[in-house]
């Protein structure tokens, strides 16, 4: 964990870094390496499951997450 953030910190840090460097770092990290949600907490797929899927039929479309977290689950 301490290299990741070092990793993250040297990218944003370097004279003439771009966000997108920090970006590329950050998604390196949770993409490729295993860190981050791998999947979704159980009352997001009671949620789709009870509601969406049976009550209300919904298997694709688009959902707003209207809420008061960071959005982890947003791409489930």
């Amino acid at each position: 964990m301490l290299e990741w953030i070092l990793t993250l910190s040297q990218h944003s840090t370097q004279k003439g870094a771009k966000m997108d460097n920090s970006l590329s770092a950050y998604t390196q990290k949770y993409d490729k390496e295993g860190y981050g949600l791998q999947y979704p907490d159980g009352h997001v797929i009671r949620f789709y499951e009870r509601i969406l899927k049976y009550k209300l039929s919904k298997t694709s479309g688009k959902l707003l997450d209207f809420g008061c977290g960071n959005g982890v689950h947003s791409k489930y």
